[in-house]
């Protein structure tokens, strides 16, 4: 079965940090294939592919895609949060967490540079999160820290 990649990329997080933080609760960082059924699984018809487990998800009926006019078409409204504030509180976050941890990402590194570019944004310069709009994010190069060890909630667990 095909697997998402930047579902693996972020699973990809677990060893080094588990290692690094021993004792750290990381159970709770499912893969989106199984979250899905556990979040939503009486609401799934078919939970065959990852892609069945959203098309099927009866939660998700009546739900669209925030667009916008373009002449005589209709395009997708970038600017709506479902692009603008689930890349910087999410995705960016989840790139600085590995960009810390040494993990590479380079699916989750094209989703944020196309999505920087369709919202006008900098967060991925050169491979590194240090654009300009990272203070508008949840990565936590955005406080300034150079390693996991910084992180005041992963200090205390450093070398335990």
């Amino acid at each position: 079965e095909h697997r998402a990649r930047v579902p693996d990329e972020r699973q990809a997080l677990r060893p080094p940090i588990a290692e690094q933080f021993p004792g750290l609760e990381l159970a709770l960082v499912h893969h989106v294939f199984e979250w899905t059924l556990r979040a939503y699984g009486e609401y799934i018809t078919d939970p065959s592919t990852l892609r069945s487990r959203f098309s099927s998800n009866t939660a998700y009926a009546g739900l669209t895609c925030p667009m916008r006019p373009a002449g005589d078409r209709w395009m997708p409204d970038l600017h709506a949060r479902y692009l603008a504030e689930d890349v910087p509180y999410n995705l960016v976050a989840v790139r600085g967490i590995a960009e810390l941890a040494q993990v590479p990402t380079p699916t989750i590194d094209l989703l944020i540079d196309w999505s920087q570019k369709a919202l006008g944004k900098e967060w991925l310069v050169d491979g590194k999160v240090a654009g300009k709009d990272v203070a508008q994010t949840f990565a936590p190069l955005r406080c300034g820290f150079t390693s996991l060890e910084e992180i005041p909630e992963l200090r205390s667990r450093a070398g335990h």
